[in-house]
């Protein structure tokens, strides 16, 4: 079992052993899912931060890519209440919208009704939350 990673919400900038072992983590899935030419950058945010980056502080966590250079940065709202909830299916979550970025941005360029569209979205989140905890389940802890 994963031990509990305590954030310390009132300074962000200066928590590393929970910044260290989200990254060991990172560095271990990045490798599994063949992303590892994939530069991610890792910030924890809170406060106003968590709707000026992420669009709303319902969010655990949040992924957003710059498909060209193949970068990511995963952005983690250290105040949800839900954060310590299930840390590794959550950043395998993450990882795996970088993994299907290509696919998303296809179905929201090839089709045009809008009703479609947001189905093709939910089911892709669905997907994608399927399989982190199924990748989680076989695999999930740092390997040492």
């Amino acid at each position: 079992m994963i031990p509990k990673i305590e954030f310390e919400v009132y300074n962000q900038g200066d928590n590393p052993k929970a910044y260290d072992w989200c990254r060991n983590f990172i560095d271990k899935w990045q490798k599994i899912l063949n992303i590892q030419d994939w530069d991610i950058n890792l910030k924890f945010i809170s406060g106003q931060k968590t709707t000026a980056e992420m669009g709303s502080s319902d969010y655990v966590a949040f992924c957003a890519t710059e498909i060209h250079n193949k970068e990511a940065t995963i952005c983690m709202n250290i105040e949800h209440s839900k954060i310590n909830d299930d840390i590794q299916t959550t950043l395998i979550h993450e990882l795996m919208h970088i993994v299907m970025r290509e696919w998303q941005l296809f179905t929201e360029n090839a089709i045009e009704d809008e009703y479609a569209k947001e189905a093709c979205r939910l089911k892709m989140e669905q997907t994608i939350q399927s399989l982190a905890k199924a990748f989680c389940k076989v695999g999930g802890e740092v390997a040492e």
